[in-house]
Parts: C-alpha cells; structure tokens; sequence
C-alpha cells in the first residue's frame, strides 16, 4: 500500500500542480493508495501517526512494509519523520515541492515529478539513512520538546532566519515565481545585521578516543548539527555531511564583526568557509549546548 501526503499550498501553488501529475502516474501504474491532504500546522504529523497505527495493527497479517511518499517540501517531510512511529514497518518516499527541498537535494531526488515517483514505485533510490535527535529545555520556564529531523537542527542565525522565512509574506511571493529559496538569502543578510549573539557552554561527544570535549565558544551567531550537507535552500553549511555515517556533522560561527557579515556569508554559500577562523567545523554522535538566555531553535 503507498500512502501519499500532500500539502497542496506548498511551493507557491505548485505542489497542487504536481499532485495532479503524480495521480496520473499512480493511475497509470495501478499502485493501491491513499491519499491525505495537510491542511495547517501538524496536520501532516497526525496523519502519518495514524497511517502508523494502521501499519503496526496489520503487520502480522500482511508482513509487508507499506510506503509512505511526502508530496510537498521541508516542512511537510519533518512532520511526516515524526509523525511515522514504525520505520521498521514503513518505507518513506519523496516528491518535492518546496521552495528550499534540502531533503530531496540530500538524497539525490530530481526535481522532475515522473523521475521522482519512478524512482520511489520501482525502489532504484531504495536507502537507509540516519535521523537527528533534537531535546531542548528551558529551566525557567520547566519545559522540554523531543523532535526528530531529517536535515538539520542549530540554534542562532539559521534557526532565527528559519523562522522568520516561515513567517514571511516575501517568500510567499517569491515562491509564485519560483524563486521562494532566494528569500533565505535576504532574510539572513538582515537577521545578521540585527541578531543578538550569545556565549555557549559546549559538550561535544564523539565516537573514538577522547570522545567527550568541553570548550566554551564566546560570541557564537550558529551552531547546526547536520545530518545533511545542505540547509536553507541549498547552502552548503557541513560540504562533506553524510547522512549514513551514524554522525553529525557540526558547524559554528563565532566572533565575527558585523561589518565582515556579507563577505563571511559568501564563504559560506561557496563552501570556503572550512578553512576560516570564522568557523569550527567537526564530527560528533551527540553536543549539549547550554546558553544563558533562550534561543531560537530549529529542527
């Protein structure tokens, strides 16, 4: 059985346009399936919670993993990675449609609706990847979140300008043209400029000898732990990220004035950024970060 999840308004409209396309493809293929739309904020959550529940219900019957295939961008496919409680049950395909499409460009998934279905319905992408685990705690306030992503999670600059590009009216504009992913770049350029940076208490643990390091980091703007090379519509944040190595791959930014801001923020989109003392970049299997006041997180 193959479950499709659509958000329909993703993408400026233009997931709507590819889900068209993929019905005739399933139609043409005869594949049994059902389909859900997403309708607002954790609609996509609750419904692969649910498609899960049927999964586990009827496992002993059927013995057969079921296929869950995400018709729509980032958002939509974090929700669906924490809604899905069985991934030894349920195999996860994706369609993009989104603006940034981190996710798909991860992993390889064209952007041409008929190569990406085709390569879900005959398994040629067929893969076993890693998810992120991300535990925050406000002591103050005596609450905690668990999330699971599938991209990336940090705090500071990216998280901030994740934030606001969900927010903003501008990428919905820019997205009817197609070009949704530029507003990542304007929005970053302004949050630089604006943001307040914080001092960190880091613990990093890794997986050999000397595994655990303790350091603190004065003035950071970022920290990400990437599972993937990419977030933010294509910024090459960790260049050699492997999303099947069983670690990830961290980077930060620290003490950089903000009048080198734009020439810094080029190193990065250009992936020169390894080699400067702007940045630290390393491997780790897990990093606690303390900071003194809350912080914007994404995952």
């Amino acid at each position: 059985m193959y479950y499709f999840i659509v958000n329909e308004h993703g993408g400026g409209g233009r997931a709507g346009k590819t889900w068209h396309k993929v019905r005739r493809l399933i139609e043409q293929e005869h594949l049994e399936m059902k389909a859900y739309r997403s309708k607002g904020p954790k609609d996509a959550w609750k419904i692969a919670e649910g498609i899960s529940r049927k999964v586990e219900r009827d496992w002993e019957e059927k013995m057969e993993r079921d296929t869950v295939v995400v018709v729509g961008g980032d958002g939509t496919i974090n929700e669906v990675l924490n809604g899905i409680t069985c991934f030894d049950k349920i195999e996860f395909g994706v369609i993009p449609t989104g603006s940034g499409n981190d996710f798909a460009r991860g992993l390889g998934i064209s952007k041409d609706t008929g190569e990406a279905f085709r390569r879900i319905v005959d398994k040629s992408g067929r893969r076993v990847i890693d998810l992120g685990r991300t535990l925050t705690f406000d002591e103050e306030e005596k609450t905690a979140l668990d999330r699971k992503f599938g991209i990336s999670s940090g705090i500071g600059l990216d998280a901030i300008v994740c934030k606001k590009v969900d927010q903003s009216k501008l990428k919905k504009i820019l997205n009817v043209l197609g070009l949704g992913s530029i507003t990542y770049v304007i929005v970053t350029i302004i949050s630089f400029f604006t943001m307040q940076y914080e001092d960190l208490k880091i613990t990093s643990v890794g997986a050999g000898e000397n595994s655990i390091s303790n350091f603190p980091m004065k003035d950071n703007i970022f920290l990400a732990g990437m599972n993937f090379s990419c977030e933010g519509g294509g910024v090459p944040i960790a260049p050699h990220a492997a999303a099947d190595d069983g670690k990830l791959s961290i980077t930060t930014a620290y003490q950089v004035p903000r009048w080198k801001a734009i020439a810094v923020l080029l190193k990065l989109v250009k992936a020169k950024h390894e080699e400067s003392k702007d940045f630290m970049l390393w491997e780790a299997k897990a990093v606690d970060v303390r900071c003194e006041h809350p912080l914007t997180v994404h995952m």
